[in-house]
């Protein structure tokens, strides 16, 4: 495990680095975020999955709850805890218990890397600014397909009737985005990894270097 030491005043870090990692489902956000967790000490992540509102309110597409859209998720809370938390200040946000299936608030304490990982992140430009670094991870469409029904076979038709429109629609554009850092997700996670944790060391190193 590599840890980092950032200068503090006052007890609060006078810099630290939020990264956004984004990408479609089954791209490998959530098996990426746990891998650098233990690869790097001094890491908070925040994923968008916590932050689901009530899918009762969820619109349909067809005789589906469309679950892909950007309004399924509480995307303003999630913003404002990463906001508290880049000014080194503690706060509380969700938490998806697996077990009970339910959420929970807990306390979040700031970390010298904050990493928020979620489908649509990016496609708020008011929040972009939040992130230091933003990466997505780039799979094909039929990547997706193949790896969505390997999770979830009993809902083929929702994949093809929802889950692959709706990511071209409001997902895959983050791509395209200015400073966005592409990074092919169809390789060996091994490789990913080694790619994802080089960029995160880069941005340690730039943001370093704006303390001078």
């Amino acid at each position: 495990m590599i840890v980092f030491l950032f200068v503090c005043n006052g007890g609060h870090m006078s810099r630290n680095l939020a990264v956004a990692i984004v990408g479609p489902t089954c791209s490998g956000k959530s098996t990426l975020c746990q891998l650098l967790e233990t690869r790097l000490s001094g890491l908070l992540t925040l994923s968008a999955d916590d932050y689901y509102l009530d899918d009762r309110s969820f619109p349909y597409s067809g005789q589906w709850r469309n679950w892909e859209l950007p309004e399924c998720i509480d995307y303003p809370r999630l913003f404002e805890n990463l906001e508290q938390l880049k000014q080194g200040r503690a706060t509380t946000g969700p938490q998806l218990n697996h077990t009970r299936h339910s959420r929970e608030l807990i306390l979040l304490q700031p970390k010298p890397i904050i990493i928020a990982q979620g489908l649509h992140l990016l496609n708020f430009a008011e929040c972009r600014d939040l992130f230091e670094l933003k990466i997505y991870l780039d799979i094909r469409t039929q990547t997706i397909r193949k790896r969505r029904i390997g999770r979830d076979p009993q809902l083929l038709s929702y994949i093809d009737a929802v889950v692959l429109p709706s990511c071209e629609k409001y997902v895959s554009s983050a791509r395209l985005l200015p400073g966005v850092h592409i990074v092919n997700a169809e390789r060996p996670l091994q490789t990913l990894l080694h790619e994802v944790f080089g960029l995160i060391l880069a941005g340690i190193a730039d943001a370093k270097k704006d303390l001078v």
